[in-house]
């Protein structure tokens, strides 16, 4: 009994050196950041270039550091923070030009103690799980906000306020480094189109020879009045309407998933799923319009522009020389009626290799997509099939930048459903588009 005794003992007093050494570390790890921080202070203060409000500033941010340097504790980067909110509420005013100046010392400082740490390395393994848990957990969209500023807080992560929209990260950047995301997986034709704030523009058809439409000389000897353009001008508005994916899981699965610290990777994969499929949808609804859903959840907030059989101002629909049997001088031909320099052009994966494809003799050798689109006359050549469900389609060719997308509201957040035990997730983009630039897209079609 006494050897088990004091074997027991032995393995608490190292367990106690071992705890006391990793303190130790830690606590001198600190200290260095500490003085790293004192020190710029200083050599702030020695160049006297401070106004009086952030001269006292700095000197109280320094004697409070000073005593946290010097109490042999081990301190977080939270108390750091914790401790300068205080002395910064003691010198805050509805002074703007007061407050920037105090959120620049808090920028310095916090730099220093961070020891200029890149945005990605604050997201441990650790700060990922938290930040997935706090998702799962939250019962809506205001909780999931609430949750995950929480372990932001918690572990030194800045967010965004509606007030500072420089410095910090937004609620759905902390989301993406959380869980990972790449921009690639996300539909990169979604990603391409031109993002606006603006629901209505103007536009009208100028003929160059017409003398209403043109531009004119002033005769300064002349008294009559200068001439107004006589061009109709009409107004397109783009309206938008909520676009949703919605899935759920078991409450049993996420347990798992928990246990075998894996939600980190699952909620990105639902969330990627999610997301490609509401940017997917929008794509869909521009090239070739939403033939599946039914009415009343039809996506109709995009003008199409595969289904048009007549050209207008802004899309130029062009037949191939032979029926049936598109080929690259047909591509071309509609590419050259895309009025703009940035063309992309959308087809079937058949066409794209029936295209392709050079016979030389007996073997055929095929053009990289680099030289396909060089061919063609434009910059990127896609492929997407769902071309194809539009009887008489071969390609869309449009400018993404003058493709124009309304973003009014995202939600993506998770949800409970307790009544069978799952949990539920949705991402849904409040948006709509239309073409903005006159003559910016082409089709080729069958007659």
């Amino acid at each position: 009994m006494r050897l088990c005794l004091r074997i027991s003992e032995k393995k608490t007093i190292i367990q106690q050196k071992r705890i006391f050494s990793i303190n130790q570390k830690h606590y001198k790890t600190m200290k260095k950041k500490l003085q790293k921080v004192i020190d710029a202070i200083n050599a702030r203060l020695a160049k006297n270039t401070l106004s009086d409000d952030a001269s006292a500033m700095w000197e109280e941010v320094r004697a409070a550091f000073e005593t946290l340097a010097e109490d042999g504790q081990e301190h977080t980067i939270t108390e750091l923070a914790d401790q300068f909110e205080q002395i910064k509420a003691k010198y805050e005013s509805q002074d703007e030009e007061i407050q920037n100046r105090i959120q620049k010392v808090r920028d310095e400082v916090m730099t220093i103690v961070k020891g200029n740490k890149n945005v990605k390395d604050q997201f441990t393994p650790e700060v990922r799980r938290a930040i997935a848990n706090a998702i799962h957990s939250a019962h809506n969209l205001k909780e999931v906000k609430e949750n995950i500023a929480a372990v932001c807080k918690a572990n030194a992560i800045e967010i965004r306020t509606k007030r500072d929209s420089v410095s910090g990260l937004s609620f759905a950047e902390v989301i993406d480094y959380a869980l990972q995301l790449k921009q690639e997986n996300n539909d990169e034709i979604f990603d391409g189109l031109r993002k606006t704030n603006r629901s209505k523009f103007f536009y009208g058809e100028l003929d160059p020879t017409n003398p209403s439409h043109i531009a004119k000389q002033w005769d300064k000897t002349s008294e009559t009045q200068k001439a107004e353009q006589e061009l109709a001008v009409n107004g397109k508005t783009i309206t938008t309407a909520y676009i949703y994916k919605l899935q759920s899981l078991a409450h049993e699965d996420l347990d798992d998933a928990r246990e075998a610290a894996d939600e980190v990777r699952l909620l990105a994969d639902i969330r990627d799923e999610l997301r490609r499929a509401v940017k997917g949808l929008a794509v869909r609804a521009m090239l070739v319009g939403d033939a599946y859903n039914p009415n009343g959840s039809k996506v109709t907030v995009f003008e199409t522009i595969g289904t048009k059989t007549t050209s207008d101002l802004f899309t130029t629909v062009v037949n191939p020389a032979t029926a049936n049997t598109p080929n690259i001088a047909d591509l071309r031909k509609a590419a050259s009626k895309v009025k703009t320099e940035r063309k992309w052009a959308v087809m079937t994966s058949d066409l794209k290799l029936l295209l392709s494809e050079r016979p030389q003799g007996a073997d055929s050798h095929f053009y990289t997509d680099a030289e396909l689109a060089a061919q063609i006359g434009v910059d990127r050549v896609i492929d997407r099939d769902f071309i194809g469900d539009v009887t008489g389609l071969h390609a869309v060719i449009f400018d993404p930048d003058e493709y124009w997308v309304k973003e009014k509201n995202v939600i993506d957040t998770a949800f409970p459903e307790f009544r069978d035990n799952r949990q539920g997730y949705i991402y849904e983009i409040n948006m709509g588009g239309a073409i903005h630039g006159l003559e910016s897209t082409a089709v080729l079609r069958e007659a």
